[in-house]
């Protein structure tokens, strides 16, 4: 069982990309191999959707 956890920011969290969705999961930070899969953390950062998808119906698919 996953203990997913969401977020949804209205201000850029990462400003250095124009990614609006991340997958975060914890991982070891030398190899990158991934800890466990029963946690993961998802971001929306809404100020990079589309103009066009900042609705409902539009984030909602």
């Amino acid at each position: 069982m996953c203990a997913p956890y969401g977020a949804l920011y209205d201000f850029l969290h990462f400003p250095k990309d124009d990614r609006c969705f991340r997958k975060i999961t914890f991982c070891d930070v030398e190899t990158g191999e991934v800890y466990t899969d029963l946690m993961e953390i998802y971001v929306l950062e809404l100020g990079k959707l589309p103009t066009e998808d900042r609705n409902e119906s539009g984030i909602i698919r």
